[in-house]
Formats: C-alpha cells, structure tokens, sequence
C-alpha cells in the first residue's frame, strides 16, 4: 500500500459557506484513499491563507518538508486550486515530488503526475487557476477604483481608521495596533500568532470581533492612505 499525506486549504470564511470547507476537503481526501487502498499518514491544512503564494503557509511548507525528506510516496488534494493558484509555485513543488519518485494526486481534476497524461493535465489546471486569480483580483481592483473616484464607501470598516462627519480619519489606538501588527510579522510572527496575541491581550477588531489570521492579512495589506480624508456614502 502506497503511503501518501494530504494536504487542504481555503483562503476565505465564505469558501466554508460555498460548499469547500476543509472538513468537506478532507472527507473527500479520505474517502479517495480509501477507494484506491492509500495508507493516509496525516492530512495538512492551512486556514484563511491565500494560494497566489506559499509566503505563511504552515502545512503547505510541512509537505514539502516530508517530500524533500521523502517520507511519503504521495501527495493527496481535493483540487489543484487548493493547493494553489500560482503557477510557478505549484509546478515548482510538483517538481520537487516528481524529482524525489513522489507522485501528486488530486481528486478533483483526477490528476495523477506519474502519467503523462497526469502532467499535461496540471499543467492545465494550473495555469487555469492562476488566470481565475488573476482576473478575480482585476475586477475587485477595478471595483473599488470605481468607488473610490465617486468617492462612495467600497468597505465596511478599515482598521486604523474612524468616520468623523462621514469623513475617515486616523484612529490613534488602533493605529498603534496596526504598527505592533507590523513589527510582528516583521520579526517573523505568524498570521495566526498574532491574531491569538491580540486576542488574548482583549484587542478587537473595528467591528468588534476576534482576530484572525485573514483580519490579520488584511490589515498588512491596507494601505490606509487610499481612505484617508476620503468621504464615505
């Protein structure tokens, strides 16, 4: 029986509303090893991180770890999307494991990379889930830039900022946070240390609700000098 590890992810809470949860990725995972008599070592995740990179993706670093070490002979995901969206990346890694004799499997797309057929397939899903990423992100971009020249409110909240007569203003408390969030990951912290940091110092967001790894992101990715002064609708 070919020993093999899992690996699942999702990028967003509302992934878990459309119907790819990681218990449902993982239910899929087993029940794939199952039919096709896999011994499944562990299964890997990564909760609330994005896959255009492998920059702060814990479980996706311990499976390459295990394939550089050679210590399965497979890698199993739901879907090449969820183990991630940028090319280079996902062929660099599949790469890895052809290199030391381990094969990438997903249940998906029913890829299976010691075939050619297998290959040519990630290949195609790859650079198919880079051009979804890519166009995603495009029209969000142009979204808000519509927004934000008519001046319309284009999000809920930003953190570091209030709304003083409908105008956002610098928020100092929450300012500060935003600078000890920074200095955190710049020292190396993780995504979901420093939520579980600020949460139990009894931090809040700007909605008043816990921190997490994704509040954390996006925090890291405002630049709040696009809302400064801007007035909100």
């Amino acid at each position: 029986m070919k020993s093999v590890i899992g690996y699942i992810r999702v990028s967003t809470k509302k992934q878990v509303l459309d119907g790819v949860s990681l218990d449902l990725q993982r239910r899929m995972i087993e029940n794939y090893c199952e039919l096709n008599k896999l011994e499944l070592v562990t299964i890997f995740s990564d909760e609330g991180i994005s896959g255009k990179s492998t920059t702060n993706r814990n479980g996706y670093s311990k499976v390459l770890e295990m394939v550089s070490n050679k210590s399965v002979e497979g890698v199993v995901v739901y879907s090449i999307t969820r183990f991630g969206r940028n090319l280079l990346d996902t062929m660099g890694s599949v790469k890895r494991m052809n290199d030391n004799d381990i094969t990438f499997l997903s249940v998906k797309e029913n890829i299976n990379t010691k075939t050619a057929q297998g290959r040519l397939q990630l290949n195609i899903y790859s650079s198919v889930a880079e051009y979804e990423r890519e166009e995603i992100v495009s029209r969000i971009k142009e979204a808000l830039n519509h927004k934000k020249s008519n001046g319309e409110k284009f999000c809920r909240s930003v953190f570091g900022l209030k709304s003083v007569n409908g105008i956002f203003q610098k928020d100092a408390e929450q300012m500060k946070v935003r600078r000890r969030i920074k200095l955190l990951y710049n020292k190396g912290y993780s995504l979901y240390r420093i939520a579980k940091m600020l949460n139990e110092g009894g931090v809040r967001t700007s909605l008043d609700k816990s921190w997490h790894s994704t509040t954390i992101q996006n925090v890291l990715n405002t630049n709040i000098n696009d809302y400064i002064n801007k007035q909100i609708r």
